[in-house]
């Protein structure tokens, strides 16, 4: 079976991190995605405050060897502070002040803010839970930056994938992409698994897999018509959404799931 973008993360992550830790921090960070896009905004806030737990563990284990067992209370202000006096020479500026801070940041919005809301038409628990979630996704792309081992170009490849746009409408299953409307035509079908893709883009065989074509001839002839009118992107073997193709999707597709 084709290795999953976060099996790969997991894999070089592992590379320098306990895997323990690894294993733990892509978890939460697995479920903070799942209920933010389901819509289920308190338990992502949850599940972010326990990503940045591990995350700080992480840091200790990066900086130090050791790490607070999972079992055990975490000094959040203890940890920060010896973070910060690291010398900045031999550490990232992100390993020792911008991702600590945003780790407390992201625990004291779901430990702390437990107060009543003026009402308004926006959830606040929504934009809580969407910080939350850019937080985390920002955090995780520092290590890949900072530890990838691999080529500079599939690092920002993964890179770019932790900020892909999930929608509803499409369910990740290890790496297979399905699209939960069987209503929708081919076309619409290659878009909407584009736009999930992001910058990160998908080769034939993959789009051919997702959507279960069977006769290349005639997806090449949605393809071709689909890049005629610039709504697609083709280079070095992977085809690519353009902002033309993104626009369309998001204005002709209901992301939502009907039953």
């Amino acid at each position: 079976m084709k290795q999953s973008l976060l099996d790969k993360v997991k894999d070089e992550l592992s590379k320098v991190i306990d895997q323990a830790l690894v294993d733990r921090m892509l978890e939460h960070y697995k479920e903070l995605n799942v209920n933010y896009y389901m819509g289920r905004y308190k338990p992502s806030e949850l599940e972010g405050a326990q990503f940045t737990e591990v995350m700080m563990r992480a840091f200790e284990y990066l900086t130090t060897g050791s790490y607070t067992e999972l079992t055990h209370q975490l000094d959040y202000k203890g940890v920060i502070e010896k973070l910060e006096r690291l010398p900045s020479d031999k550490f990232h500026d992100s390993i020792r002040i911008h991702a600590p801070r945003i780790c407390r940041c992201i625990y004291d919005i779901r430990h702390r803010r437990r107060v009543g809301h003026t009402t308004g038409d926006v959830d606040p628990n929504f934009l809580d839970a969407t910080f939350v979630l850019s937080a985390c996704k920002w955090m995780l792309g520092e290590f890949i930056r900072l530890y990838y081992t691999s080529s500079m170009k599939e690092a920002q490849l993964l890179v770019d994938s932790l900020i892909e746009i999930k929608i509803p409408i499409v369910q990740d299953f290890d790496g297979f992409l399905k699209i939960l409307d069987p209503k929708l035509s081919i076309p619409k079908k290659t878009l909407i698994l584009l736009y999930y893709r992001s910058k990160y883009g998908a080769t034939f065989d993959e789009l051919r897999t997702w959507i279960s074509i069977k006769d290349d001839n005639h997806f090449n002839t949605v393809l071709r018509q689909l890049e005629k009118n610039s709504l697609i992107h083709k280079n070095e073997g992977r085809i690519c959404i353009t902002h033309r193709g993104n626009a369309y999707v998001v204005k002709r597709v209901n992301f939502q799931l009907s039953v």
